[in-house]
């Protein structure tokens, strides 16, 4: 690990006090400590009265937040609550041999509390818990609000605090690990009643690890070979060939360029890695690093780069492509998100040779840009230190270009999903489900194994080899219990679930708001779409979509100031999740891009197949191969969605 830490335990009642755990965390971050609590609980099959317990344990400092609720009684506890005990837990346990501090803060009577957030039938027990916190010995005070809460705890952390640099690495740790939770289409796995970030589903959850397309062979010892032994035959010690990880690959080569097909995961997998070693530096008890499934270089600090983002920085004029111009960047992106302390930490772990660096979507970059891209990450390399790893993603046919090759980095390949590891998803899909409260077991059970028949026996079902196909799949099929047999319904299908019945209240809201019917919501996005993919350059990715240009379309079809349309990219971005957040313009104004290009694709294909599609489909085909999927998913859409028999 790459620094030590001092773990503080936040014990309270959940329910009633989600915000003023949030200011504890602010104030132990802001000292320079590490919060740990229930908000960080990768899920596993873990008992959480034990992992509790464990935390508890394991900390320097507790800190225990009551309000006007008991909290929940575990079995086997003589009727005690889990604050309680967690609390006497604490008294138990001594850091360097000397018991460790519990910090208690205890809401003021006088403070005006909803009485549907008490717990009236447990005030006897709890009066009796404040009453014992306040007479053994243990530092208490009393709050009123979150920045109440925030200024006394920072008062009561001062001795335990650490340097600054700790703490503005952590928050850097923390705020990656956060972007990391989803990528793609994963980012909808919220329950329906969701409230806030902290119910959300983690990548780690139904990520189902990438083989490349290589074999190798594997001794009984594990170690790889990359040929085949001549004496295997005859040699026990030798297993038959299997395929190299992605995993492996990664642990093999220092500098890795990984390749695949649109959909086959190549960004997940950084996000899943960049997600396990951020959560192993700063929430104990979690075993993220043994979540990797095999990752044999510690906890680096993984710095992401998002090439398309870097790309779009450089100086038009810019002849020569230098190391300094990625460092520019990635201050530049620190700053943007208020991390611009954590530069200096992030500097320091480059030159100690203790970062990760994962550069994403080199495919996605301007092709003028490319030799320029080529030559900052050759001279990034040969700057700092020899120990830093690189993982850097393109798409298969984007590499056999030679201006994109980087000298000195090994290339692997992504295979498709197997049929073994499209049931592995669909188990993991459905118990993230269970997680969220949509499924119990014995159901999230059947509904796997009806749809990993479905994908047996269905044609569309050879898509589901593709990771980002197969997530559409498990979208419908989770909604609908059924799967649709062609590829243009599945998107269709996909699409209505996440704009309109994933947030059905919110969706009725907005079509209140913007005073149009689901058609006209439809047709809005469907013009995004199209516009986006006709003002693309680039034929690999899915475009930038810059807020002032949705805005500015919604004006042209509903006739407002723009208040309409920020209401549209609001819905579309944080309930529908149809729009993927890609921060800011110079102007301050967002910027998105769809999930994926496939659903970029259809929905400009829905908005192609609504025009007269025949003489708009051979006019396209003559602008380029952009539009070749295009077409095809507005005949398929035009075929078996409008049921137009007359379609080619």
């Amino acid at each position: 690990m790459y620094k030590p830490r001092i773990d503080v335990f936040i014990s309270s009642t959940s329910y009633d006090l989600p915000t003023y755990r949030r200011a504890a965390i602010d104030a132990i971050l802001t000292a320079g400590l590490h919060p740990i609590g229930m908000e960080h609980k990768p899920v596993t099959g873990e008992r959480s009265v034990d992992l509790c317990k464990q935390w508890v344990n394991e900390c320097q400092v507790y800190i225990g937040i009551f309000a006007h609720r008991y909290g929940w009684r575990p079995d086997g506890f003589g009727g005690k609550s889990i604050t309680e005990l967690e609390y006497e837990w604490a008294g138990e346990v001594k850091y360097n041999g000397k018991p460790i501090p519990r910090l208690c803060f205890i809401m003021d009577d006088k403070y005006p509390w909803p009485v549907s957030e008490m717990e009236l039938d447990a005030r006897t027990d709890l009066e009796q818990f404040k009453e014992n916190v306040k007479t053994n010995g243990s530092q208490v005070g009393f709050f009123t609000t979150e920045d109440n809460l925030k200024l006394q705890i920072l008062a009561a952390l001062a001795p335990y605090s650490l340097p600054t640099q700790m703490s503005n690495l952590d928050h850097y740790l923390r705020w990656l690990h956060r972007q990391s939770k989803r990528s793609g289409l994963l980012h909808v796995l919220v329950p329906h009643n969701a409230s806030d970030d902290d119910r959300t589903i983690a990548i780690n959850q139904v990520y189902t690890p990438l083989d490349t397309q290589r074999q190798v062979w594997r001794r009984s010892d594990d170690k790889i070979l990359f040929e085949q032994p001549v004496a295997q035959k005859n040699d026990d010690n030798y297993d038959s060939s299997a395929a190299l990880t992605v995993m492996e690959a990664a642990n093999i080569n220092r500098r890795l360029v990984l390749l695949g097909d649109p959909g086959s995961g190549k960004s997940t997998f950084l996000n899943f890695l960049a997600l396990c070693l951020t959560g192993t530096q700063v929430f104990v008890g979690g075993d993220w690093l043994a979540q990797t499934q095999g990752w044999t270089h510690g906890a680096l600090v993984p710095i992401m780069i998002a090439l398309r983002d870097f790309a779009q920085e450089l100086p038009r004029d810019a002849v020569h492509g230098t190391a300094i111009m990625l460092i520019q960047h990635l201050e530049h992106v620190l700053k943007k998100d208020a991390l611009e302390n954590s530069y200096q930490s992030l500097i320091n772990a480059l030159e100690d040779g203790q970062a990760l660096i994962l550069m994403d979507g080199l495919d996605e970059v301007p092709s003028e840009r490319r030799q320029l891209i080529r030559e900052v990450i050759h001279d990034f390399v040969s700057r700092f230190h020899v120990k830093n790893r690189y993982i850097l993603t393109c798409r298969i046919l984007s590499y056999t270009n030679p201006i994109l090759h980087i000298n000195g980095f090994a290339v692997e390949t992504i295979a498709q999903f197997s049929r073994e590891k499209i049931s592995e998803f669909v188990r993991k899909w459905y118990q993230a489900l269970q997680v969220l409260g949509e499924n119990n077991a014995q159901r999230a059970s059947e509904n796997a194994r009806r749809l990993d028949a479905a994908i047996g026996v269905l044609d569309i079902g050879s898509l589901a080899s593709n990771p980002m196909l197969l997530t559409q799949m498990a979208i419908v099929h989770s909604h609908e219990g059924t799967l649709p047999r062609e590829e243009a319904v599945l998107y269709a299908k996909c699409v209505e679930m996440l704009l309109l019945r994933w947030r059905r209240t919110a969706a009725t809201n907005l079509l209140l708001i913007l005073d149009i019917r689901e058609a006209d919501l439809y047709s809005l996005l469907y013009e995004i779409a199209y516009d986006a993919h006709d003002k693309q350059t680039e034929r690999e990715g899915s475009a930038d979509i810059p807020e002032a240009r949705v805005i500015a379309i919604a004006k042209e079809r509903l006739g407002d100031d723009g208040t309409k349309g920020m209401a549209f990219c609001n819905y579309v971005e944080k309930q529908a999740g149809l729009f993927i957040s890609r921060g800011q313009d110079a102007n301050g104004l967002r910027m998105f891009t769809f999930p994926h290009r496939s659903i970029q694709e259809f929905l400009a294909g829905c908005r192609l197949a609504s025009e007269r599609f025949y003489r708009e489909a051979v006019k396209h085909a003559l602008r380029g191969v952009k539009w070749r999927k295009v077409i095809l998913l507005a005949t398929g859409h035009l075929r078996f969605n409008k049921q137009d028999v007359a379609a080619p």
